[in-house]
């Protein structure tokens, strides 16, 4: 039995049996994307932040190196010339640590050379960091020389700026991966209320296809009836 395809259209029928499940649907799909988009875009953060993490700690190891270098100068056996070959391996560490800080970056963006702040849209919301330009003079050790009078404290407060700034770093990237989980259980529950919508929808549709086909069942039942009463009135007459 051929049904007529203009006798009923299932997505516009289940659309006016429930058309707040239309709009509620297309509302949880935008919500999904916005929620998936903002994990993309923290992780991406995230990965930025331990890149520039990492960066700063490839600065520790060698600031650990020059106090260790700046302690052996105090010693006063020491002749000038071996003071100079200290000096020597502590620009050499200087040159290093100023390589690292200025060419460090993510996507082509420079992370450490520079006052930056970063951006980032979590969802349906969106929260930010300041990146703090990071030199040797920021440092206070540009000039730092153990040939004449110098101050050791310096790198101590070299090593704690950098220590502060890893941990505002480290903070914000746990608070962003936090997100990110968030983020990931909310899509998931949106996606499964969605898919109950989806099921509710495709229920109405195929209980209008099955009261479409006992129409139709019925129609062409009376008209077979009738055709057969029609017959035994011809063979009568």
């Amino acid at each position: 039995m051929k049904i007529d395809s203009n006798s009923f259209n299932p997505m516009i029928q289940g659309a006016q049996n429930k058309p707040a499940n239309i709009s509620i649907e297309q509302k949880m799909t935008s919500q999904i994307n916005a929620l998936n988009q903002g994990s993309e875009n923290a992780q991406t953060v995230v990965d930025a932040l331990k890149t520039a993490d990492g960066a700063l700690q490839s600065v520790s190891d060698p600031l650990q190196e020059i106090k260790q270098l700046a302690i052996q100068a105090q010693n006063g056996i020491l002749t000038v010339d071996d003071k100079n070959a200290i000096q020597s391996q502590i620009e050499g560490l200087k040159s290093s640590i100023k390589d690292t800080l200025k060419n460090t970056e993510f996507n082509t963006i420079k992370l450490l050379g520079q006052d930056r702040k970063l951006n980032v849209q979590t969802g349906n919301q969106g929260t930010s960091m300041q990146l703090q330009n990071t030199s040797l003079e920021s440092l206070g050790i540009s000039d730092f020389n153990v040939t004449g009078d110098f101050d050791l404290s310096k790198i101590d407060q070299a090593l704690e700026k950098v220590s502060a700034a890893r941990s505002k770093m480290g903070s914000k990237t746990t608070g962003l991966e936090s997100t990110v989980r968030s983020n990931d259980i909310a899509q998931e529950n949106t996606v499964a209320s969605r898919a109950n919508l989806e099921e509710d929808l495709l229920t109405q549709i195929s209980d209008f296809k099955k009261q479409d086909y006992l129409k139709q069942y019925q129609l062409s039942t009376q008209k077979l009836q009738m055709e057969s009463q029609k017959s035994k009135l011809n063979i009568l007459a």
